[in-house]
């Protein structure tokens, strides 16, 4: 623990002696090379609030998305628990007036949704007497083979 702090007080020690030279520094430009430094972080400032401006308006691209989604996704569901379909993975989630979909929850909502498909493509199969029905939800051709010498393996989410 005392290393730690150590290590932590070295690191801030070393950031306050970067930003007096910076100081020291800028205190040695000339009246032109400060008009410039100034013009250059005014610049930098314009990049970074164009940048959270662009931000803002994704995020609430995005929160209308999600908006739309919860209304189509709330309407499966609900379907689906009418005509008892049953979860055995997914966690019933709740549909209380006033819930939003978000980063954090979208996720869940999805899944359950998911689960209730995947339970109408196998009951449909079954009902159509096909030999794979059990699997029938699953994306065959879409699974990667199985490589066993390799030890890493990197998931990617495409």
């Amino acid at each position: 623990m005392l290393a730690t702090e150590t290590d932590l007080l070295e690191e801030q020690n070393k950031e306050i002696k970067e930003q007096i030279e910076r100081i020291i520094q800028r205190n040695g430009l000339t009246e032109n090379e400060k008009e410039e430094y100034k013009k250059q972080r005014e610049s930098e400032l314009a990049a970074l609030i164009a940048e959270s401006e662009n931000d803002k308006a994704d995020t609430e691209a995005t929160k209308r998305t999600f908006r739309k989604i919860q209304q189509h996704v709330e309407m499966m569901v609900e379907m689906f628990k009418r005509s008892r379909f049953y979860l055995s993975v997914a966690t019933k989630m709740s549909y209380d007036e006033g819930f939003i979909f978000s980063e954090n929850n979208i996720v869940s909502y999805l899944a359950e949704l998911e689960e209730y498909i995947c339970s109408l493509i196998t009951y449909s199969a079954f009902k159509r007497d096909d030999p794979q029905a059990a699997i029938s939800a699953i994306p065959i051709e879409k699974l990667n083979t199985k490589t066993f010498e390799r030890k890493d393996l990197t998931v990617s989410s495409e």
